[in-house]
């Protein structure tokens, strides 16, 4: 039990506001005009991020922050690395601290 009184489902990606990178995150409606993006492995609510109705005047704040939802991303493991392929969009990881941010990247080159 989460202290939002249900379990949190982190099944989506969600590219923070404060560093473009893509994290791991389950959404929680709060007072039922704020959403929070609570994301996985962050030990801090402070590392959460709220966003209130007021925050959208326009149906394209709206788009844009949905654009800012996708869903996980899915690993190459060994036996796909053969279709990687120059010009493939990929999600990058990388780790700081106890953390793993994504970034989208495209494959400049396939080495051999």
């Amino acid at each position: 039990m989460s202290i939002f009184g249900d379990d949190v489902n982190y099944n989506l990606e969600f590219r923070s506001t404060k560093d473009d990178g893509w994290y791991h995150c389950g959404v929680v409606l709060q007072h039922r005009n704020r959403l929070r993006v609570k994301f996985n492995h962050f030990d801090k609510i402070s590392n959460d991020e709220v966003f209130s109705v007021t925050d959208f005047s326009t149906n394209d704040d709206v788009s844009k922050f949905l654009q800012r939802f996708r869903p996980e991303s899915e690993p190459i493991g060994d036996n796909r690395c053969s279709r990687v392929s120059e010009g493939l969009m990929v999600s990058a990881s990388c780790t700081g601290g106890n953390h793993l941010r994504k970034f989208d990247a495209v494959v400049e080159a396939r080495i051999n």
